[in-house]
């Protein structure tokens, strides 16, 4: 029985392959794919670039005067392509060969497709006939450029339905862009979205600090529900900025976060727990702890000066070392385990009010 499925399925490979010449070509601007975390999408001659930050800052910016750098910034964390066919097979090609996805069909975790040396990615589909929403997610730590989307000869493209569901987007350093994990669906800011069913957007950047500049990004996003902030260990252990520098660059990126989006929800999270004692900077000057107490600060200062809705949530708590891969990074069970938490965080914040 199952050879007899898999000669099927190969046969019926070959025939769709075959009838791709004579079906249709959906090029990126097309209205039927969503693309779901690029917040500044770059359309050209060469396929469209799924960026997060826009194009001008990620020309200038530098660690040193914006707190991030800009190669990691132009990656495709948290972005996904979304599109809905009746096609047997259909088939993406990217700018690069070599590039693993992670692909869902109709919500469920399907397997993983690795594009081939002329870029195509292939997928068959399970369901003959019937229409499949696919949800294509991009790797943290490149830059995949769409070309196109291909459907075989009697394969159609369906628009999908609009998003209903709350937005939510998380700042912060490589703990949330996923160091530790490999596609978006598996860090803890994806989880959490996806308990609460939000569009989600990732605008953390590995080895940044807290700044301004990541907030400023929100702009693209028309609205916004839910704002998580997590920032402080590169603050501490790689910058060595004193406790207040980081308050006063906490404040000014909550600052911009409430200019941009008066009605939004921010959530500050305490430093989780790391199997690093000191600063490389400072010493022993300033401790983990004296950080995640500024954050407490940070919050009742806000809330005492009329921003209730400005929380603290105890993040500390819902990890331990043994969820770490490293010194910092959470391993991917570990953000599971910090996405399954704040997934419940960010529903009860939601409800409030």
């Amino acid at each position: 029985m199952k050879r007899t499925r898999l000669w099927f399925l190969l046969g019926l490979f070959f025939a769709c392959a075959a009838s791709l010449m004579a079906g249709e070509i959906v090029t990126p601007d097309d209205s039927r794919i969503v693309y779901s975390g690029a917040a500044y999408p770059q359309l050209g001659e060469e396929g469209v670039e799924l960026l997060r930050f826009a194009p001008d800052l990620l020309d200038d910016a530098t660690p040193l005067t914006h707190g991030f750098n800009s190669q990691k910034a132009r990656t495709t964390a948290g972005v996904s392509i979304r599109f809905a066919t009746n096609g047997p097979v259909v088939e993406l090609v990217f700018e690069d060969s070599g590039t693993l996805f992670s692909v869902f069909r109709n919500g469920v975790f399907k397997n993983l497709y690795r594009t081939h040396e002329d870029g195509r990615l292939k997928i068959l589909s399970d369901e003959l006939g019937g229409i499949v929403e696919y949800e294509i997610v991009f790797p943290l730590w490149s830059n995949p450029v769409f070309r196109r989307l291909e459907l075989p000869e009697g394969g159609s493209l369906y628009s999908l339905e609009q998003h209903e569901g709350p937005v939510v987007a998380t700042l912060g350093d490589s703990i949330t862009h996923g160091r530790g994990q490999t596609f978006g669906n598996q860090t803890w800011g994806w989880v959490a979205s996806q308990a609460v069913n939000a569009e989600y957007y990732n605008l953390s950047i590995g080895g940044s600090n807290a700044n301004r500049y990541q907030a400023e990004s929100l702009k693209a996003i028309e609205r916004l529900d839910l704002c998580a902030i997590l920032w402080g260990y590169n603050d501490w252990v790689n910058r060595g900025k004193s406790v207040d520098q980081y308050a006063s660059d906490m404040h000014e990126a909550i600052d911009v976060v409430r200019e941009i989006h008066p009605e939004a929800k921010i959530v500050l999270m305490s430093l989780l727990n790391t199997k690093t004692t000191s600063s490389k900077r400072t010493s022993d000057r300033y401790s983990a702890e004296d950080f995640r107490a500024a954050i407490r600060e940070i919050v009742k200062s806000r809330n005492d000066a009329g921003d209730n809705a400005v929380y603290f949530v105890d993040s500390q708590t819902m990890t331990n070392l043994d969820d770490l891969r490293d010194a910092v990074h959470l391993s991917v069970e570990g953000a599971k385990k910090l996405g399954d938490a704040m997934g419940a965080e960010f529903a009860r914040i939601l409800n409030e009010g």
